[in-house]
């Protein structure tokens, strides 16, 4: 057990230099008597972050990957998906009818090296993200539905989802980060900074409720500071349009920011006591919802190792590298009926090097599926394959996302590989399993998939 006073000289070291903080770890060691382990960073609530190399936090739980996956097996449990809809009922998201079958699951089922299951986790983020057919696990930030402020194009969990089937299906989405951190295998999910924070264990920073919502924290603000613009008691319910001690949270509604909230009327006098209250409630609002998907992490990667890493390199270990690096790919390719040394290939690499960021995320969809790559691109089980087709010079390419394939006409200049690569990427659907499925459940009025 750890002496208090130990805890809190690393506190009290926040916003001292690394080399004092080093000092401070050497004082705890000495009163600790024994060694120092990852569980001891967990009872401190995750202080020492701050002072872990990169290597620090991700060698443990490498380590605890590879020791608690299930071997033997090339698949997880089998589920059925329905990708169409039944004449007179209700369709269900490809994610909503996933979480039910897998939620369930023992954890230990899902820890394999390769799939969990089979089916393009990519649909189920874009679900989510467009809250298809209803869903509402997430919502826009009032930064991004405001276009206001920092990362206008992030989301958060919504703090009204609690019920028991919301909370399942918040768990569920907590194994699927589990699973891309343990197949290697990014998702394309967008969250605020402050949600991985959270999700990493990280406590809630005031300062940092402008990556979700800015106005909020200057509203509040403008509040706490408002006798310095000659605003008094006689005058401040004039000034300030709020009634009670009532915010309005990310999704919308106005809640109490204390019991009985709805009963206090927000005055001049407790202004402050009530701006200390609204800002602790909108950073916990959704800790309900975070613990939730904490518990589905937890049944594939060990609790108490989230709490060594930071929010941004959960994110990362989650979600791959925000950037598509031409030097990967070439990396992981590999060539059928040409070779690196034929002219086609050469312009192929060269065209994908002038393009922007956007447009190889593109190309990378297009290819692949998947619009990140894990930060070790060798850490793909798939082999990014390019091979000639004889068609047509002026044919667009084509690819198979399941085979992670390009499929290159002999095109006779630069210029015309170009001009037909950007056309494919952002016109054409790329040919996959996925659509064969789609037409066949509509032939056979079914749409059902098996999933393993």
């Amino acid at each position: 057990m750890l002496h208090p006073g130990c805890i809190q000289i690393m506190i009290s070291q926040k916003g001292s230099s690394v080399a004092a903080r080093f000092q401070s770890v050497k004082i705890w060691v000495k009163r600790f008597h024994g060694p120092f382990t990852i569980a001891e960073s967990f009872v401190a609530d995750g202080r020492l972050r701050a002072l872990l190399t990169s290597r620090l936090t991700v060698l443990p739980i490498t380590k605890a990957i590879q020791r608690t996956m299930v071997q033997g097996r090339n698949y997880g449990p089998q589920i059925t998906v329905k990708r169409l809809s039944t004449k007179g009922k209700k369709r269900q998201t490809i994610f909503e009818q996933i979480a039910a079958q897998i939620e369930p699951v023992d954890g230990a089922e899902l820890r394999l090296p390769s799939r969990a299951w089979k089916v393009r986790l990519v649909e189920i983020c874009e679900e989510l993200e467009r809250g298809a057919h209803g869903l509402s696990l997430l919502i826009r930030t009032p930064n991004n539905k405001g276009d206001v402020g920092s990362y206008r194009d992030c989301f958060m969990f919504n703090p009204q989802a609690n019920s028991h089937l919301q909370l399942c299906q918040l768990r569920f989405i907590g194994i699927m980060f589990g699973v891309a951190i343990r197949t290697k295998k990014p998702l394309d999910i967008h969250l605020a900074p402050a949600i991985w924070r959270q999700l990493a264990g990280e406590e809630p920073n005031a300062s940092k409720l402008d990556e979700i919502d800015g106005y909020i924290l200057t509203t509040l603000k403008c509040i706490d500071e408002i006798d310095k613009h000659e605003v008094d008691a006689e005058n401040f319910n004039v000034i300030i349009p709020l009634d009670s001690w009532e915010v309005q949270s990310a999704s919308g509604q106005f809640v109490p920011v204390v019991p009985g909230g709805r009963q206090i009327k927000l005055d001049f006098d407790n202004r402050r006591e009530y701006v200390h209250h609204a800002l602790e409630t909108r950073l916990e609002e959704c800790n309900v919802q975070i613990q939730a998907v904490r518990e589905g992490m937890s049944r594939l990667i060990p609790g108490p190792l989230l709490s060594v890493l930071t929010g941004a390199k959960l994110e990362e270990m989650v979600c791959g590298s925000p950037h598509v690096s031409v030097s990967a790919l070439k990396q992981i390719s590999r060539y059928r009926d040409m070779d690196e040394h034929d002219q086609v290939i050469k312009w192929l690499w060269e065209v994908l090097s002038e393009f922007d960021d956007s447009q190889r995320v593109l190309f990378l969809k297009f290819v692949s599926g998947r619009s990140r790559l894990p930060v070790k691109a060798t850490d793909l089980t798939q082999r990014f394959q390019i091979m000639k087709v004889d068609k047509d010079p002026n044919s667009l390419p084509t690819a198979q996302t399941c085979f992670f394939q390009l499929r290159l006409p002999p095109y006779r200049s630069k210029e015309t590989l170009r001009d037909r690569l950007i056309y494919a990427i952002q016109h054409c659907r790329a040919i996959d399993m996925d659509n064969y499925m789609l037409t066949r459940g509509a032939e056979d009025e079914t749409g059902m998939e098996n999933i393993f």
